[in-house]
């Protein structure tokens, strides 16, 4: 589906004769943070749906998100930002990954390299703050596979518009106008309809069951494996 699409489900919904009550910022801020919640329901079923990737050039055994040259975290990052860290690849001089770096649970808890039969693990890092932490120095490129924050514009829901949401199937999507008014609009109603809380309960179980399904078994294995901040 594109914005326009969903902004007039969710006018469907609140079924309001003027603006009144909710004027266009109100519409787009309560579909903005339920296309929030939407993609939390697609990430818990996946973390990898979203997925993207930026390099990072480091030298040492720290590099800050929020002030190196690349950033992902702070008031204004290069790259989209941030919303939770999958998996760190090390890529070597040609361009070729060589290994991945293992979450820590704690600062301390950064440990020597280990291997299995399939991957090599050539070290650990944990989060703190804005600044990554490594058990080995690094020089040369480290590569970021994470959640990124949502880069959709709300406002774009004219009739000309076409702005593109995201893969998850259109009839699914809906999902994201039941929030709205569940979330949002029923609240300063006062009076919410019944019926449309339980389709917003129906939209998110196919929701879930449908990401959950895309790979079988190997997504929750792969989750698992690797783990992630």
């Amino acid at each position: 589906m594109i914005v326009t699409e969903v902004r007039a489900l969710f006018n469907q919904l609140i079924d309001e004769g003027t603006i009144s009550f909710v004027d266009d910022a109100d519409a787009r801020s309560a579909l903005k943070r339920a296309y929030k919640t939407f993609r939390r329901v697609v990430t818990d079923s996946d973390s990898w749906f979203y997925a993207t990737t930026v390099d990072l050039t480091v030298a040492g055994s720290t590099y800050n998100l929020a002030t190196g040259a690349v950033t992902v975290l702070g008031a204004s990052p290069t790259a989209t930002r941030l919303m939770k860290l999958l998996l760190i690849e090390v890529i070597n001089s040609a361009g070729t990954s060589v290994g991945w770096l293992r979450p820590a649970d704690q600062l301390e808890d950064i440990i020597v390299p280990w291997t299995t039969a399939s991957l090599q693990f050539i070290g650990t890092y944990a989060l703190r703050n804005t600044t990554l932490h490594f058990s080995n120095s690094y020089t040369g490129t480290l590569r970021l596979h994470y959640v990124p924050d949502s880069t959709v514009n709300w406002a774009l829901d004219g009739v000309a518009d076409t702005q593109f949401i995201d893969d998850v199937p259109d009839d699914l999507q809906e999902l994201i106008a039941y929030i709205a008014y569940t979330d949002y609009y029923a609240q300063r109603d006062g009076n919410p309809a019944i019926g449309i809380f339980e389709r917003r309960r129906s939209l998110e179980g196919a929701l879930r069951a449908h990401i959950s399904g895309r790979h079988g078994s190997g997504a929750g294995v792969r989750d698992t494996f690797f783990g992630g901040w």
